[in-house]
């Protein structure tokens, strides 16, 4: 049995397939089995992707897009209200918005000298020598194009005034505003009172129509009525002490109203949605639709008026040539000039022409590109 046990180690020792046992491995094994644990752990550590910081705003954009797109699409319902109601509310359209932006704030371009001209001095002068240094008085209205002065209604009561005028956006109906507290309408065509509401407890003194009168009264209060029904009285905004209130002719859901004397801020309401302190009592407001502008009216201190860039509140002009405090303003039909009053006169401004000098080069290069294809017809 000894042999067969000498017979087999022997054997066993010059097999080549069976692994040496016991020996150290060789330098290149070595380092290949290193390199293969160094890149298995690195892959380990680094199995992630890049995430960048996004805002919790936008992904709730994002999810509202993305479950909206299995809605069914109902084409009623994309209305204008709606539009606005998510500009005011998000700070922007959603239908427009991206849904991950995930780079950052861009800067913002350098603001270039715009083509709005304004002039600083008025272009005409009318006296107003009855006029009562009062901002919560009549407006006189004057026509330009006949240079003739109407007499349209005079209140019963000498202790009575007129507080305020506004015109319907067509131009055919004017509201009254009184000191004993009624808002009238009136048929200026025909010279024809249509009917008077006495809901203020105090005098009105300013008026704003969009589509349906708002009016505000001494009493802090503004009221919104609906002249179709009877019980015309729908809603009531109080808490405010305004002397002026200006509807926006471009996003039909935003107000902007300024404050008396201790106030002087604008408000911009949808439900507040902004305040800009003038550190001027303000008396009238008004909206200019071609360049999204919005012209302000003071009185202590400054007695003066203001072109404000919509909505940032930037100072684009200022007019101080009023002696006394500034009444009232309002926009001409084209919507190029302003018409402001106070105690001392009304006088006319050239506020939203385009620069001459530009549109005189505008014209040449109309005509000289005209004349080009005139030649080349020929």
């Amino acid at each position: 049995m000894a042999h067969f046990q000498f017979e087999n180690d022997i054997q066993s020792i010059l097999n080549l397939d069976i692994p040496i046992l016991n020996v150290s491995m060789a330098k290149s094994q070595r380092k290949a089995y290193q390199r293969k644990n160094t890149k298995s752990s690195t892959s380990k550590m680094w199995d992630d992707c890049f995430i960048p910081i996004r805002n919790g705003k936008q992904m709730d954009v994002a999810s509202f897009l993305l479950s909206k797109e299995i809605e069914p699409i109902d084409t009623n319902n994309t209305t204008e209200n709606q539009k606005a109601w998510s500009t005011s509310l998000n700070g922007y359209n959603i239908e427009e918005a991206k849904i991950l932006h995930l780079g950052g704030k861009p800067l913002n371009a350098v603001e270039g000298k715009g083509s709005l001209y304004i002039s600083l001095t008025p272009y005409r002068l009318l006296e107003t020598p009855e006029l009562r240094n009062d901002f919560c008085n009549s407006v006189f209205l004057w026509d330009e194009s006949q240079e003739e002065i109407t007499l349209l209604m005079k209140l019963e009561c000498e202790e009575d005034y007129i507080c305020s005028l506004c015109w319907t956006k067509e131009g055919s109906h004017l509201a009254v505003g009184t000191s004993d507290c009624k808002v009238q309408l009136w048929d200026v065509d025909y010279e024809k009172h249509l009917r008077s509401r006495s809901s203020h407890t105090a005098r009105v003194g300013s008026l704003s129509w969009n589509d349906h009168p708002l009016s505000g009264s001494r009493s802090g209060h503004i009221y919104h009525h609906d002249v179709r029904v009877s019980e015309h009285h729908i809603s009531t905004l109080s808490g405010h002490s305004m002397e002026a209130l200006a509807w926006c002719p471009w996003q039909p859901n935003i107000l902007a109203y300024g404050g008396v004397t201790m106030d002087r801020h604008i408000r911009i309401s949808g439900s507040c949605i902004s305040s800009f302190d003038t550190r001027s009592q303000i008396s009238s407001l008004l909206f200019a639709p071609n360049h999204k502008e919005l012209v302000s009216a003071h009185g202590y201190d400054h007695n003066n008026v203001v072109i404000w860039k919509y909505p940032s509140f930037t100072k684009v002009a200022e007019h101080n040539d009023h002696k006394d405090r500034v009444l009232s303003l309002t926009l001409s039909p084209d919507f190029s000039s302003v018409a402001t009053v106070a105690g001392d006169d009304i006088r006319l401004w050239k506020c939203f022409e385009v620069n001459p000098v530009e549109k005189k080069a505008k014209e040449r290069m109309v005509k000289s590109t005209s004349s080009v294809i005139h030649q080349s017809i020929r």
